[in-house]
C-alpha cells in the first residue's frame, strides 16, 4: 500500500488491473488531475493514463519531451495523455508510485481538455 499522497500535475505508476473492453490496462503511468487535498481526503484520485499508442481524435495530448524522471516508453517514443480515459481510482490499493511531475501549463492544458470531455 502506497504512503504517498499524488497531486495534480504529478506522473504516477499505477496498477489499471482489472479492465473491460477497450479499457487501458496493467501497470502503466498516469497524470493526476486532482488536487493533493482531495486525494488525501477521499483516498481516490481523478487521473489520466499515459500510452505510446496515439488515436486519432482531440482528446490526448503528448507529454512534453524532456520530463526529468519520466521515461516512458523507450526513446524515441511519445508518450500521450489519454483524457478521454479520465477515472477516479483508489491510489493505495493499486500501488500508486510518485515518478515526477509535469509542467503547470501542461497540467492546465490537459484540466481544459478534461473539461471538455465533460461538457464544461
Amino acid at each position: 500500500m502506497s504512503k504517498q499522497v499524488p497531486d495534480a500535475g504529478d506522473i504516477i505508476s499505477i496498477d489499471f488491473e482489472t479492465q473491460a473492453g477497450r479499457e487501458i490496462t496493467k501497470r502503466r503511468p498516469a497524470l493526476v488531475l486532482s488536487p493533493k487535498s482531495f486525494n488525501q481526503a477521499l483516498g481516490f484520485a481523478w487521473i489520466c493514463p499515459i500510452t505510446s499508442t496515439p488515436s486519432k481524435h482531440p482528446f490526448q495530448l503528448t507529454v512534453p519531451p524532456g520530463i526529468k524522471g519520466f521515461h516512458y516508453p523507450e526513446p524515441p517514443g511519445v508518450s500521450i495523455v489519454k483524457v478521454e480515459q479520465l477515472r477516479s481510482l483508489d491510489y493505495q490499493a493499486r500501488g500508486a508510485k510518485i515518478l515526477c511531475g509535469v509542467p503547470s501549463s501542461f497540467l492546465e492544458q490537459c484540466r481544459s481538455v478534461a473539461g471538455r470531455v465533460l461538457g464544461f
